[in-house]
């Protein structure tokens, strides 16, 4: 028996499927509310260097 599995493929190019700037604000101001200042800023500097790192 074969069985159908639902193929979900989603592609952004430049912001147009995702808002990549409103996803980043909400992050930040949902880490700062939920863990603090400090660990959001640490998120932020650890996001950073591996964004770098990895291109």
């Amino acid at each position: 028996m074969t069985v159908m599995v639902p193929l979900v493929v989603l592609l952004d190019v430049g912001n147009t499927l995702f808002d990549n700037d409103g996803f980043a604000a909400d992050l930040s101001t949902h880490l700062d509310r939920e863990f603090g200042s400090a660990a959001r800023d640490r998120y932020s500097a650890l996001y950073a260097q591996r964004r770098e790192s990895l291109g």
